[in-house]
């Protein structure tokens, strides 16, 4: 899939970086967004994109989008119902020239399970300007060492495996 400044939707963009796209097909809300890239992070670690690529089915059939990651860690930090900031799953993933790029499903409905999904939609489709969300990837690192890299001579940490979510 690729994003570009032609698709059709909101687009989302976080400086000179295209970050995501809402778009509305079939009746579905869906978000297109490039969750990560190689850039060290504010951990201070990068994570390699075949990571992401080798755990690709694991995210498609396991992943979700939520907010803040509050359903992988809101247990440990006494929210009383972490499931309920899932505002979507995963329904396609595409790796393309370097980048990774997430079609997620947004949810919709009216009960209180819904209403995350329903204010992030709000958020990013009936507000002008959009309001800023980040992107990013959480999950369970299961492998991660020190790369020196090109043209750098201080080592980061990279994570080389990973089951994301």
């Amino acid at each position: 899939m690729s994003m570009t400044n032609t698709c059709l939707g909101t687009a989302l963009s976080f400086g000179l970086c295209l970050k995501a796209v809402a778009k509305v097909e079939d009746g579905e809300r869906y978000l297109y967004c490039e969750p990560s890239t190689e850039a060290t992070d504010l951990q201070g670690e990068r994570m390699l994109l075949k990571a992401l690529e080798e755990s690709r089915e694991y995210f498609l059939k396991k992943g979700n989008l939520d907010l803040e990651h509050y359903t992988i860690r809101g247990e440990s930090l006494g929210l009383p119902n972490p499931r309920a900031y899932e505002i979507g799953r995963p329904v396609d993933v595409r790796f393309d020239d370097g980048r990774v790029f997430v079609k997620g499903l947004v949810y919709k409905g009216t009960g209180p399970m819904a209403e995350r999904a329903n204010e992030f939609w709000s958020s990013i489709t009936e507000m002008t300007p959009p309001m800023p969300w980040f992107p990013s990837v959480g999950g369970y690192v299961a492998h991660r060492g020190a790369i020196l890299p090109q043209g750098s001579s201080q080592p980061v940490q990279a994570i080389s495996a990973v089951y994301w979510n």
